[in-house]
């Protein structure tokens, strides 16, 4: 990673790179705690990789994740103050009493106080950047989301390993879900089923999108207490997380025989989802995928059917860059990860969704979800 950030940055003539949005500080500094996670992004929490680019990193952190900073591959640590009383054994003094005046003093140190610095505008608060340019006046700011996504898009081994078991457990979490609907029984029960599964795996929740009978035409469809009745459709897009790694599938089951038209409906979706995953392969443009599947959908006679996107890159964020898009002149390349999925949303009516998720290889792509893609038949 940092190899390839050093050629990035010196690509674009930047300095530095101040990096602290959740998923990206995750990735630069190899650290993952859930309860750390959801306290920056709910803003409770501030943390920064500095990486310049001719010297080593630093880590700058709330020191009452010291211990779990410690786990990082950085080396230089520097903290700020938590307003948490801690005792420890070892005697410990803050660097800065905040964030910001510890971004100066770290590039002071290193002659960058005056550099050309990148910074995550799209995630940065406005009074952190305000502040931040108030401190450093002779600095010269740019946008490194691009980067960022750069890096993150092709995966490493590691990434993929965590991505596979993010995966299987989600897949036992369908299992358990589809095993518990009966006609009575409430979406509430059904997601409770995924959800104690999951947890006993040993990975988190992010999305759990479940829709009984017409609910599930909505696009974000939620529980609502909906009892399943003979003939409901169930739309399920379910998304786990596992050390900070992702799964989306989606899946559609129904309460006794499915009427026809709706399965060959869903029938469509697969054909379209399965001949999009057999064109995927190194250096195909991502627009071409997103042609080949809607037009499997128009040809079935759905001439008006579209969507802005058939897919996305996954990783430590469900959608991430880039998408599978019409106007999107990006190529796939080895060890890239993305969810394809085809979708039909009819508020009031039905919602059905083809996801999986495959890896780019040399020279094709693998399918990295096993479950049965067919309507899942409750007797």
């Amino acid at each position: 990673m940092i190899d390839k950030a050093k050629t990035l940055m010196e690509a674009q003539d930047i300095e530095v790179m101040l990096i602290h949005s959740p998923e990206n500080f995750i990735y630069a500094s190899g650290i993952y705690d859930a309860t750390m996670r959801m306290n920056m992004e709910e803003g409770l929490l501030s943390q920064f990789v500095i990486l310049p680019r001719e010297s080593e990193p630093t880590l700058l952190i709330n020191s009452g994740v010291l211990e779990d900073a410690e786990e990082s591959w950085i080396r230089d640590i520097r903290t700020t103050p938590t307003g948490t009383w801690l005792v420890r054994e070892r005697k410990h003094e803050n660097f800065a009493e905040n964030m910001v005046e510890g971004v100066k003093r770290v590039l002071e140190e290193r002659s960058l106080a005056r550099g050309k610095l990148g910074v995550e505008r799209k995630y940065m608060t406005v009074d952190t950047y305000t502040r931040l340019k108030d401190s450093l006046p002779g600095a010269q700011f740019y946008d490194i989301t691009g980067i960022l996504q750069n890096l993150r898009a092709v995966k490493t081994e590691e990434e993929i390993s965590k991505i596979r078991r993010a995966i299987q457990i989600a897949e036992t979490g369908y299992g358990a879900a589809m095993a518990s609907i009966s006609e009575g029984v409430s979406d509430f029960e059904i997601l409770n089923a995924f959800k104690v599964t999951v947890a006993r795996e040993g990975a988190d929740v992010a999305q759990l999108i479940c829709g009984v009978g017409p609910d599930g035409g909505r696009l974000f469809s939620h529980p609502v207490g909906n009892r399943a009745r003979k003939g409901d459709i169930v739309r399920f897009d379910l998304v786990t997380i596992y050390m900070g790694y992702r799964s989306d599938l989606s899946r559609t089951a129904v309460l006794g025989k499915p009427p026809e038209h709706l399965a060959k409906l869903h029938n469509t979706l697969i054909e379209a989802q399965q001949k999009g995953i057999r064109a995927i392969k190194p250096g195909v443009k991502l627009s071409e995928i997103h042609k080949t599947i809607e037009e499997v959908v128009r040809s079935a006679g759905h001439s008006g059917y579209t969507r802005s996107m058939f897919g996305h890159s996954i990783g430590l964020e469900c959608e991430e860059q880039p998408f599978i898009s019409a106007s999107c002149d990006a190529v796939f390349e080895p060890n890239m990860v993305f969810c394809v999925e085809v979708s039909w949303y009819q508020p009031g009516w039905v919602g059905m969704n083809a996801e999986d998720m495959v890896l780019v290889t040399v020279d094709g792509c693998e399918e990295l979800s096993n479950m049965p893609k067919e309507l899942y038949v409750v007797k």
